[in-house]
């Protein structure tokens, strides 16, 4: 595209050069008011119950609010004199953040009931010479160099935008045709590029069900299409080859189930490796040693919680349902690794099942949907030992299952290799989404024949 013919300096580093008609000011000085928001009670069922939004529902995207799961709450009047939200607000992140996406992002209000943000977001209302479509724009470019980084005060785990420090940044605004204008070329370019987006996001999820399929055919079926089938004599299996064997996963274990080592927060951070939840949430079910957090363990311990070549990994309990009984296996152990209270270890017979088999078997389908029918809710979703101990498990052979194994294996590999290609794509467009607006808001491209 082609640049403006006039520029001038700015005297700012990250913005360089900008349209010599366009003005240099504050942000402070284009938003008339900022205000906090509230979260309210809870909903009573009257007329003061009012979506609150959150920073959950902010769709960064299209830079707009996600209408999937709102909140609503009970907001009494004199809360919502000032706060009640109006078409052309602005909703930024005061308070939040994280690791990877550090507190400040920006979205448009774009619902159109009653509504008013929760206390974790500032309302900004801009001013009557200033697009409000044009501004969240210029919020993302900002968010994009990590200028709001400079305002972030931490406190306890937790950042807080200092509002007053981030406004008074300096950016350039052309006059309010010329926003408008770029608001709108923006606004169908990026719609082109999420489409392209949401498009690859599906073919990843048609992906991730293929895989599935695979494995789940592969580990229930067999891998000839023309083998004699035979009642598994379990309803939620049906049949399997004739020449398998059916039996309880108890059966196929050198020992039975173990719980591991509690240990206290003070003692994390060096020692032994160990296997935690969250390393059991792998998308290959493959728990990697390198990966793995260490703890201070005794000799003792590490004698009796010990992680050997081959052992099963199952998460006891899940805020989640669909994480119960959720597991990894652990192949290789090249050091010392013990395996903490909330996870459960099998150790598999090897000379009845190979453990890659089974920890395929453990996650398909069939038998995922099987374990979770025999956990139970309160708080949490649990699995008990003998539920788990009782899981029917379908195979056949060593040879046929390290034919069974290899085949999912090299399927498995090129199904990732290209979800790794699409994501790489996704990325891309992603960055160049970004690279667009930071490009038109801060006037490195004329946009203004393209967006009329």
């Amino acid at each position: 595209m082609k640049s403006y013919p006039n520029l001038k300096e700015t005297g700012i580093d990250w913005l360089g050069k900008l349209p010599a008609h366009w003005n240099i000011r504050r942000v402070k000085s284009v938003i008339s008011n900022t205000v906090n928001g509230a979260w309210g009670e809870e909903p009573k069922g009257d007329e003061n119950d009012l979506v609150c939004v959150r920073v959950a529902d902010f769709d960064y995207d299209k830079l707009g609010i996600s209408r999937k799961n709102l909140t609503t709450r009970n907001i009494e009047p004199s809360l919502q004199t000032t706060r009640l939200l109006d078409e052309n607000d602005l909703l930024i992140e005061k308070s939040g953040g994280g690791d990877i996406w550090s507190v400040g992002r920006v979205v448009s209000n774009d619902l159109r009931e009653k509504s008013v943000s929760s206390n974790f977001i500032a309302r900004l209302v801009p001013s009557r010479e200033i697009d409000s479509r044009f501004l969240c724009y210029v919020f993302a470019a900002m968010y994009a160099v990590r200028l709001n980084d400079r305002s972030i005060k931490q406190t306890t785990g937790i950042q807080n935008l200092d509002l007053y420090s981030y406004l008074i940044e300096k950016f350039g605004f052309p006059p309010l045709a010329e926003q408008r204008t770029i608001a709108k070329f923006l606004d169908n370019e990026t719609a082109h590029i999420d489409s392209l987006i949401a498009k690859k996001r599906e073919l990843i999820d048609l992906l991730d069900k293929k895989r599935t399929s695979i494995i789940s055919h592969a580990v229930t079926k067999g891998l000839n299409p023309k083998a004699r089938m035979k009642s598994s004599g379990v309803e939620w299996l049906g049949d399997v080859p004739e020449h398998w064997d059916v039996r309880r996963l108890k059966h196929l274990l050198r020992r039975g189930f173990t719980n591991g080592l509690f240990k206290k927060k003070e003692d994390f951070g060096n020692g032994t490796r160990l296997v935690n939840v969250s390393d059991i949430y792998q998308a290959d079910f493959l728990i990697k040693i390198n990966t793995l957090e260490r703890v201070t363990a005794t000799e003792q311990e590490v004698k009796v919680f010990s992680v050997q070549s081959g052992d099963i990994f199952f998460v006891r309990s899940s805020l989640k349902q669909e994480g119960v009984a959720a597991s990894a296996c652990m192949l290789e152990v090249p050091e010392p690794t013990v395996f903490e209270s909330h996870v459960v270890r099998a150790r598999p017979n090897s000379s009845l099942v190979i453990p890659k088999y089974l920890i395929y078997y453990l996650n398909s389908s069939l038998a995922r949907q099987r374990l979770i029918s025999l956990s139970e809710t309160t708080t949490m979703t649990t699995v008990a030992q003998p539920k788990l101990s009782s899981l029917e498990v379908a195979f056949p052979s060593l040879a046929e299952q390290h034919d069974i194994v290899n085949l999912i294996d090299k399927r498995i590999f090129d199904i990732d290799e290209l979800k790794k290609q699409i994501t790489q794509s996704i990325d891309l467009l992603q960055k160049q989404r970004t690279a667009l607006i930071s490009a038109a808001v801060t006037g490195k491209i004329d946009v203004r024949e393209q967006g009329n």
